[in-house]
């Protein structure tokens, strides 16, 4: 029997879930034995190279790289060009979630044609049908959209209590910084609010702080370590 994954598609990592024998959701790793992945994408003369190999490269200063567009997903007017080529935020994530897919096809040893993935809860409609269609891009059949602090009920059980409990979710993520009000009971698990900052995730932490330890560096000593593309991100 084929088995639907859940993947949890971030900004700066993504990771694929499936359900073991016993009922329970267990992480799949990527073909590096890794349980995230780098929602990076290099573009070099072949195919997209997806996960650790893109970081690497992007730690190396290239310039063709794809990253932290989850934040421009639904954005019409958003597009990055690699090679000749236009890709919107939806076409970006589809060769990750097509990446994720295969990962995990290769730990299952089947084909996967089915997932569930998880949003932010401030995604409008937009956001959600963008990642729907991305989805379908990777060759994934999308059962449902989920919100991410209703996954997080759901992993740690609170829907399974006897009692109705109103639970306050923190998402600190790597490109956004939310709180979520949910309304938990043994049948349902309602959003009754959301809000945050969508530009404050540990990406804008490490920005700031590589400014900082930039600006001190070019003090005392003269030279602006942000101004080279390797140095830079040795600094991140």
């Amino acid at each position: 029997m084929k088995k639907p994954i859940g993947i949890d598609l971030g900004t700066t990592f993504s990771a694929v879930a499936t359900i073991d024998e016993t009922g329970r959701s267990k992480i799949l790793p990527n073909r590096h034995g890794q349980p995230i992945t780098p929602s990076v994408i290099y573009f070099g003369d072949d195919q997209p190279l997806v996960g650790e190999e893109a970081k690497e490269m992007q730690g190396l200063g290239e310039s063709r790289i794809a990253s932290f567009f989850k934040r421009n997903m639904g954005d019409a007017n958003f597009f990055l060009n690699f090679n000749g080529h236009n890709y919107t935020a939806t076409d970006l994530s589809a060769i990750v979630l097509r990446q994720l897919k295969a990962d995990a096809e290769t730990g299952l040893g089947q084909p996967i044609e089915q997932a569930v993935i998880t949003v932010p809860a401030y995604f409008n409609n937009f956001q959600r049908e963008a990642t729907i269609q991305a989805g379908r891009q990777a060759g994934l059949q999308v059962l449902r959209i989920i919100n991410e602090p209703t996954a997080a009920a759901l992993a740690y059980g609170l829907h399974k209590n006897a009692i109705n409990q109103t639970v306050l979710v923190y998402d600190l993520g790597g490109g956004t910084f939310d709180v979520t009000l949910v309304h938990i009971t043994a049948s349902d698990i309602k959003v009754i609010a959301t809000e945050g900052d969508h530009e404050l995730g540990g990406k804008d932490w490490d920005d700031r702080i590589a400014t900082y330890l930039g600006q001190r560096f070019l003090e005392e000593h003269g030279v602006d370590p942000l101004d080279d593309a390797v140095t830079f991100n040795d600094v991140l």
